[in-house]
C-alpha cells in the first residue's frame, strides 16, 4: 500500500469512528419504565435539596428496558443535554420532574443515560415522560385505592399496596424503600409502560411488572412509613 492509499485509508477509519460517535443509533427495546420517587424520601438524607420540595411523587426517569433484563444505557454520549431544547416544557418540567438538588445536572444525567437510548429528540423524550406521568398520576392513584387511607404520614404494607393498585387499576407497579435508621420509608413506584401508543387513545399503556417477586423490593414484611 503506497503512502497515498495509506492516507486515504486512515482518513476513512477516522471518518467512520466520528460517525459512530456522533450518530449512534438507539438500540431496540421492549418497553419503558416510568420511575417515580417520593420527593420527601429523596431529600431525607440530603440537606441540599431545593426549598419547598413537592409533597408528591415526581419523575425520576423514563427508561427504555428489555424483557431479558439487559437495559440499554449511554447510547450516544456525544448527544449532550441542552436545557434550551426542553425549555418549552416549563413549568411542567420543574413541577413534575424537578431537579431536587437545584440544577440541570439531574436532567442531563437522565437524558444521557436513558434518553439517548429512546430514539427520540430531547424535547420528545421529556414530553413523553411528562405525559405518561400525567396519565398514571401516582399520588392520586395511591390515595384513591378503595377502603384504604393511604396518605402521607401513615404506615402501610408495601406488598398490599402493590396488590391493591393492581386489583383496582388493572396493572401491578413496583415499590422500593429507603432504609432510614430503624425505619423503612416509601421511596419509589415504578410502572412498566408500552413502547408504542395505543391507537384507540394515542397513549402509552401501563403494563404489569410480570413477576410478583419483582414488585416489592422493600426488605421488611412489616409496615413502611409514607413520609409527609
Amino acid at each position: 500500500m503506497n503512502s497515498s492509499s495509506k492516507a486515504s485509508f486512515s482518513f476513512f477509519l477516522v471518518f467512520m469512528l466520528l460517525s459512530t460517535l456522533c450518530f449512534q443509533i438507539a438500540p431496540a427495546f421492549d418497553y419503558y419504565i416510568l420511575a417515580t420517587q417520593w420527593a420527601s424520601t429523596f431529600c431525607t438524607p440530603r440537606s441540599r435539596c431545593i426549598p419547598n420540595i413537592p409533597r408528591d411523587f415526581v419523575i425520576h426517569g423514563l427508561w427504555p428496558s428489555n424483557n431479558n433484563g439487559h437495559h440499554p444505557q449511554d447510547c450516544n454520549l456525544a448527544d449532550k443535554f441542552d436545557y434550551q431544547n426542553v425549555v418549552s416544557l416549563e413549568p411542567r418540567l420543574s413541577q413534575k420532574w424537578p431537579d431536587l438538588l437545584g440544577s440541570h445536572i439531574f436532567w442531563s444525567k437522565q437524558w444521557e443515560k436513558h434518553g439517548t437510548c429512546s430514539g427520540l429528540s430531547q424535547l420528545d423524550y421529556f414530553d413523553k415522560a411528562l405525559n405518561v406521568f400525567d396519565d398514571i398520576e401516582p399520588l392520586s392513584g395511591v390515595m384513591g385505592i378503595k377502603n384504604k387511607n393511604y396518605v402521607p404520614g401513615s404506615f402501610l404494607f408495601p406488598g398490599v399496596l402493590v396488590n391493591e393498585w393492581g386489583n383496582q387499576y388493572g396493572y401491578f407497579p413496583k415499590i422500593t424503600c429507603y432504609y432510614y435508621p430503624r425505619l423503612q420509608l416509601l421511596f419509589e413506584l415504578h410502572y412498566n409502560v408500552s413502547k408504542d401508543v395505543d391507537p384507540s387513545n394515542g397513549k402509552l399503556q401501563p403494563q404489569s411488572i410480570i413477576f410478583p417477586r419483582n414488585r416489592n423490593t422493600c426488605r421488611s414484611r412489616g409496615t413502611i412509613y409514607f413520609p409527609n
